[in-house]
Parts: structure tokens; sequence; C-alpha cells
């Protein structure tokens, strides 16, 4: 469970399927239901089951956790189907995961369960543009969390929230703040740790201080490792529709932004559709979102923009009724509102 936390899935998941192994072999519940959740943590961001494999392996270890009687486990279990679905896309889904959490943890009081399932919740109405329902999730789960782990994701949630509300300025400040009291913690934790010479110690500062560093962001090894999961796919998505902004000329953003920015802005002349176009295509490739989920309709609702951008109404309807059609299925009322509104201006 460390290795994932720290994004070492492959070395995660070997170890978590040999804890599990031996879990079963020796017949120890307790041990099995903490082992199968050390190994979906790394095999779920790895992309290695099913949808329907994750369902059936969440019901063993809820049923495990359940049986010996751990909070703590049982906090984890739920959670690990919730954060599946959220990542293939199936926020329905992923909410009442969060909410069977949220129910379960209140009946038990515990707060632990209550901070896990409010920041979910959260970030689910982030992603289906529900943003004063996620800025109350978000501030549920900074209510009633007991770990800096909970409180950071719930802030940075309520944060998020409130800039594509459009307090930009407020949000930025929170998620600012965030970042220099994280880093500073982490680097004086560094500080702490006496056992290090000074040399030894003092070259570890320095390197994180520069790893972690906003001007550097993260390093090669961390860029390479969440390249390969799902982080990349909504990235690429993310991007793809900064161009199409840019493309479509629909804001002019602050002059701020524009000074801060200028080589990307000044970038405009040269973005082509195609540069959209691959990064939409290679963010699909990415096998785990589902069909029917609001990640593949927003990919579908884009491709759907990018053809009418490019003149082309008759593909531009194909992408955006497969975008519905799977919106639709998530309730995503505010997806369905945008995908509605650009038909319309197909039809004008």
């Amino acid at each position: 469970m460390t290795l994932a936390q720290q994004c070492e899935f492959r070395r995660g998941e070997l170890l978590g399927r040999r804890a599990f192994d031996i879990a079963e072999r020796i017949g120890d519940v307790r041990a099995r239901a903490y082992a199968r959740i050390a190994l979906m943590l790394s095999s779920m961001v790895l992309g290695r089951y099913s949808f329907e494999d994750v369902q059936r392996m969440g019901a063993d270890g809820l049923a495990d956790s359940r049986h010996c009687g751990d909070n703590s486990i049982l906090n984890w279990a739920y959670w690990i189907i919730a954060w599946d679905c959220f990542g293939r896309g199936l926020m329905t889904e992923a909410r009442n995961w969060a909410l069977q959490l949220i129910v379960a943890g209140g009946e038990r009081e515990d707060r632990r369960a209550l901070g896990f399932g409010y920041w979910v919740v959260a970030w689910v109405h982030v992603l289906e543009a529900r943003y004063d329902e996620a800025i109350i999730g978000a501030r549920e789960c900074l209510r009633n969390a007991t770990t800096p782990f909970d409180q950071n994701v719930a802030a940075v949630a309520e944060a998020t929230a409130m800039i594509l509300q459009g307090h930009v300025q407020e949000g930025l400040a929170k998620i600012e703040e965030l970042r220099r009291r994280n880093v500073g913690a982490w680097l004086a934790l560094s500080r702490q740790r006496r056992s290090w010479s000074r040399r030894r110690g003092t070259r570890n500062v320095r390197a994180n201080r520069a790893r972690y560093s906003p001007d550097r962001g993260f390093d090669r090894r961390c860029r390479r490792v969440w390249a390969v999961i799902r982080n990349a796919a909504w990235n690429r998505i993310t991007l793809a529709e900064i161009y199409l902004e840019m493309l479509a000329g629909r804001q002019m953003p602050p002059l701020r932004v524009i000074l801060r920015n200028l080589g990307t802005i000044l970038g405009r002349a040269v973005i082509r559709t195609t540069r959209v176009l691959t990064l939409l295509e290679k963010a699909s490739s990415y096998e785990q979102l589902s069909e029917r989920g609001t990640i593949r309709a927003r990919i579908q609702m884009d491709l759907g923009q990018l053809y009418k951008i490019k003149k082309r109404p008759d593909l531009a309807r194909e992408h955006l009724t497969r975008a519905r059609a799977a919106a639709e299925i998530q309730n995503a009322a505010a997806m369905m509102n945008k995908i509605d509104a650009i038909m319309a201006g197909l039809r004008a």
C-alpha cells in the first residue's frame, strides 16, 4: 500500500499479489482483506481489471472487511470501488458507492469514513460541473476529515470548483496556499530525519525543493510513472479543450493571465486542429474509460466541437449524438445542455 501511495505501482502490485496469496494459503481473513486492497490500489491504476472484475473483487473485500470488523480496511474497500468507477467516468456509480461509505461511516461514528466519502462526492460533482454541490461536499469533508490527506484532497476540490465557477483569484489563492503549506511540511519532515548525515540530508532537501518547486514541476521519474495511468488521459482532454477555446476565440483572458502566458497565446496562430484531434484520440485510447461514462462523453463532445470548427457538420453531429447518449446515462445535466447548445449551432 505504501508503494502505491508513492506511485511505485508495478512493485506495489507484485507485493500485493504475494501478500494476497499468502493470506489465502493461511486462511487469515483480515490479512486477505488488507492484501486485496493493496493489490487493487496498484492494479486499478495500471488498468489490469475490467469493471466487472473490480466490482467482484470489491464485493469480496467488503465481505472480508465486515467479517473481521476492521473499520480502516472497510473504509478502503468502499473507497476503492467508488474511485475505480470515478476513473472510468461512471460518476453515478462512484457517487452511489461514496454515499454508501458515508452512511456506513455515520452508523459506525467513523469520521475517517465521512472524510473519505465526502471528498469523492465533491470530485464527482466537479467532473459533473455541479460546482455548488462540489463545494458543499468538500466542506463537509473538511468538517469531518481526520487526516491531512483527506483535508488536502477536499481543499483542492473546493478550490477547483471555485475556479470553474468563475471565482478564479480566490480559488487560485487557496491552491497556492495549500502548495506552500504542503511543500513546507515535507521539507520540515526531511530535516527531522536525524539518522542522515548532514551532507546527505542537505542534498536530499535541495533535491526535493527543486523537484517540487512550482517552477520545475515533478521530476522525470514521476512524469514517466503518471504517463501510464488515467491522469494522462484526463490531462490530454483538458489541454485539448484549452486549444478548442482558443481556436473558437470565445473569451479573452484577463491581462495578467495574458502576460504570464504570452508565449502560449502567441502560439495560438500555429495551433492546428490536428493537434487537438491527436490529443483526443490518445485520450480515447485509454481502455479503462467506460463507453457509458461522462469522460467518454466529454471526449465525444470535444470531437463534435472540433468538427464544427472544421466545418464538418456531419461528423460533428455524429460525435455529439454519441456524447449525449453517454451523458444522459450518467444524468450529466450540465454536459447535456452544452451538447444541445453545440447541436443548435450546427442547425443555425
